[in-house]
């Protein structure tokens, strides 16, 4: 009667077990530190067709970055809504938390700290996740600004299918807060501490990637602010006691002394004409906000001249519903903008797309990341 009894109770412990988690599809999470926040994305995929097929599950994203805490203790708390809310909805959907990996890298704001601050921070964030959730840890490092570019540019074709279908590829344009990035499919091979050949439904793809660190929009406008002119990159009236008034030529002056120091980096861009760009993140929020309609040099700067010499108190008025915080720079942006799209990236009109969705889902790196780590591992035979 006693083992009858115990077969039982292993048997209602073993079919426990399996309802608990049903789900036994493939899972990751993938973390995005950037300088100005960090996005988590849970995602569901399979490797059983020749591309991918992949899914996001849940995303959401917190501000400040984690390149931003006095200490790495209060850098690994700052995670902690973002794992309790990724921990529910995998307990919701019956997922075995043990079957999901981690992956979390720092890209803008983490490249500008020091190694030993970097690892201090890391070594915290490892330890809080494992104390406290069930998740395996898979990586847990800052990746390169050109790294960061190559899943942008696979993050955007992957959603338009262009590998699917067979088509041209696009590329991309991240403006991120504290580095920016451009990165196409290209036929030179000049360039190889900067290119990358990717396979890809069995075509072979040169992916030229290039990240400069410290011409984010956030660091530009850093540098911005230090020059004796700069109050002409601010909205007449925005600093009280202060004789500033928005002056587009003068502020794009700025920015055009700025990346004078980066001429050299510029020149070994290859030949962009004819390629189709999608520019998103940092650029998308300036064009939004100016309502720029068609994404080329006139269109921009005849919203500049609209929108931006406008006082103040009046812009404030005309856009009750942006925040404050922000919408103080977009002008400043805007100059900047205009500046290395068009002068240093010398794209031409028709050439750039901007938005930061496609197919309603959203542009971000990490699924690109996933991309190139599942089609890496089809290609090992794993």
């Amino acid at each position: 009667m006693k083992k009858n009894i115990l077969r039982i109770l292993a048997m209602m412990s073993l079919f426990f077990c399996i309802t608990a988690f049903a789900d036994e599809a493939n899972y990751s999470i993938v973390v995005d530190a950037g300088s100005s926040g960090t996005r988590m994305h849970l995602f569901k995929y399979t490797t059983e067709e020749k591309i991918p097929l992949i899914s996001n599950v849940f995303s959401e994203a917190i501000e400040p970055g984690l390149s931003s805490y006095e200490t790495p203790e209060e850098a690994a708390f700052s995670l902690k809504k973002l794992f309790d809310d990724v921990a529910q909805v995998v307990k919701q959907n019956n997922i075995d938390p043990k079957r999901v990996a981690v992956i979390l890298y720092g890209t803008g704001g983490m490249r500008l700290l020091s190694s030993a601050k970097q690892d201090a921070i890391y070594a915290e964030v490892k330890k809080y996740i494992e104390n406290n959730y069930a998740f395996p840890i898979q990586d847990i490092q800052t990746i390169t600004g050109e790294m960061e570019g190559v899943y942008d540019w696979l993050d955007i074709n992957y959603l338009k299918n262009t590998f699917q279908k067979g088509e041209p590829t696009v590329g991309a344009i991240d403006m991120g807060g504290a580095s920016t990035q451009i990165v196409f499919a290209t036929h030179d091979h000049t360039q190889a501490g900067d290119e990358i050949n990717l396979t890809i439904n069995g075509v072979v793809y040169t992916v030229y990637s290039k990240s400069f660190i410290g011409l984010g929009q956030e660091k530009a406008r850093q540098s911005m602010s230090t020059y004796p002119l700069a109050s002409a990159c601010n909205i007449s009236g925005y600093i009280p006691n202060v004789n500033s008034a928005f002056d587009f030529s003068t502020c794009n002056k700025i920015y055009t002394q700025i990346l004078a120091d980066y001429q050299s980096q510029f020149k070994l861009i290859p030949f962009v004409a004819g390629q189709k760009f999608i520019a998103y993140s940092g650029v998308n929020y300036v064009y939004r906000f100016l309502d720029v309609s068609g994404a080329n040099k006139q269109n921009l700067e005849e919203r500049i001249h609209v929108v931006c010499n406008q006082t103040w108190d009046l812009m404030q008025a005309n856009y009750p519903d942006v925040n404050r915080k922000y919408m103080a720079n977009y002008c400043s942006n805007a100059a900047y903008l205009d500046r290395l799209l068009y002068e240093e990236y010398h794209l031409q009109d028709g050439q750039l797309e901007v938005d930061d969705k496609i197919d309603k889902e959203e542009i971000d790196w990490p699924l690109g990341k996933m991309v190139y780590d599942l089609l890496l591992k089809q290609q090992r035979g794993g």
